[in-house]
């Protein structure tokens, strides 16, 4: 089942040392020293504050009963209670069970297909083609449920934010399949624009940041429209933050913030603090584009949700590096 999201953090006034630039590789002690100032940072910088988040028990049910009834979801299932999760924290001010179970199971298959041996295995090369004759929406796989899920969303976004997040879908499907291929090719150094471009579409950014705003309480796409671009810079930024830590300790490559620092030439944690300050000021542009209202404080509800939706998620590993003081045992 989906954790129990129930978690305080509280905020403490410090003075954080500056991050030194390293000029040897890290050590994985090293890494928590620095991702743990960072990450502090950042949540300063956000005045973060987490609410307890009630399980949803309705929610978990059925988005367990509809993946378990798609072909392959032995595959899809490990990623339901990562949905649920985000569901109930990021999403928590949408009223409507069942747009919740929608961006829950849209969550599911995103972060399925997002595996490289999941989405070669399926007939992904077709999907587009198929995509645009209406046959992908009839499909059985689970591409078949993406086509029809992202269909369903025009039932509860305006049309622009409902076409937004068809195109933006077909691009992160199209994009995934891109990265599959391209893992043995090398970066040029000045291949910076597409590093940017890779990651807002792969990042589902665009998909994300209209979810927040559904029709039956922002009918007009025009109230927050203005904001999109620097949502979809802030939600990139806040994975790529607080993936960092989980993904130095892998060393992993191919992400964000190492490709970046590759093809600039910069260390990765200057890249970090780099890509941390560009967050601080979206969401600033976000507060003054949206003004003061019911949609800011609706974008704000997501922020903190989707902040303490990383925090919970083991994936990240947060926990290891905050004390205990931080974070409320659940």
């Amino acid at each position: 089942m989906a954790p129990h999201a129930e978690i305080l953090y509280t905020s403490a006034q410090r003075e954080v040392d500056t991050l030194s630039k390293p000029t040897r590789p890290m050590k994985n002690q090293s890494v928590a020293d620095i991702a743990r100032v960072a990450i502090r940072e950042y949540f300063d910088k956000m005045n973060f504050v987490a609410p307890s988040y009630p399980r949803d028990v309705e929610l978990e049910e059925r988005v367990y009963k509809a993946v378990k009834s798609w072909e392959g979801h032995e595959l899809a299932l490990r990623y339901v209670p990562t949905a649920i999760a985000l569901t109930i924290t990021a999403y928590a001010h949408i009223e409507s069970t069942d747009l919740k179970v929608l961006l829950a199971l849209f969550i599911v298959l995103a972060t399925t297909l997002d595996e490289p041996e999941i989405l070669d295995a399926l007939p992904s090369h077709e999907f587009h083609a198929r995509f645009c004759t209406g046959a992908a929406q009839k499909d059985k796989n689970m591409l078949g449920e993406l086509a029809r899920i992202i269909i369903e969303m025009y039932k509860h976004y305006p049309r622009y934010a409902a076409a937004s997040i068809t195109t933006a879908t077909l691009q992160f499907v199209n994009v995934s399949m891109l990265e599959n291929a391209f893992q043995d090719v090398s970066l040029h150094p000045e291949a910076l624009a597409f590093v940017e471009y890779r990651r807002a579409r792969s990042s589902l950014g665009e998909c994300y940041a209209h979810f927040v705003w559904d029709k039956s309480r922002f009918p007009d796409a025009n109230s927050y429209v203005q904001a999109i671009p620097d949502a979809i810079t802030f939600i990139g930024a806040l994975n790529d933050i607080l993936s960092f830590y989980k993904e130095e300790l892998a060393g992993e490559v191919g992400n964000y913030i190492s490709d970046r620092a590759l093809v600039s030439g910069k260390p990765s944690l200057e890249t970090l603090r780099e890509v941390i300050d560009e967050a601080v000021a979206a969401r600033e542009r976000i507060h003054d584009i949206l003004g003061e209202g019911d949609i800011r404080d609706t974008w704000d509800a997501f922020v903190t949700g989707a902040i303490a939706f990383h925090v919970i998620d083991p994936r990240y590993r947060l926990q290891e590096i905050l004390e205990d003081s931080c974070i409320g045992k659940h």
